[in-house]
């Protein structure tokens, strides 16, 4: 999977861009997706009619559009194997 964390710029938008739209599911993790690019990614996927999970904390502007929604801090959801 492709990563882009917090801060950083996707070095190549139109590759991300195209990762998308060739993707099964897009998942935003631990994001609050106020901050663009990452934000507009979900538009692209919704466009395609790709599932969208978000797995945040807090609401986002974009939980109406989720295909899963889950309101838990990630450490919770992955927990590390024992």
């Amino acid at each position: 999977p492709e990563i882009v964390l917090y801060g950083e710029i996707p070095s190549d938008t139109n590759k991300a861009l195209h990762k998308i739209h060739r993707a099964d599911v897009l998942v935003a993790i631990g994001s609050s997706l106020l901050v663009s690019p990452a934000n507009s990614f979900i538009y692209d996927a919704l466009y395609d009619g790709t599932p969208v999970v978000i797995i945040n904390r807090e609401e986002t502007p974009f939980d109406r559009y989720a295909t899963v929604l889950i309101h838990d801090d990630f450490k919770n959801i992955f927990k590390e194997g024992k």
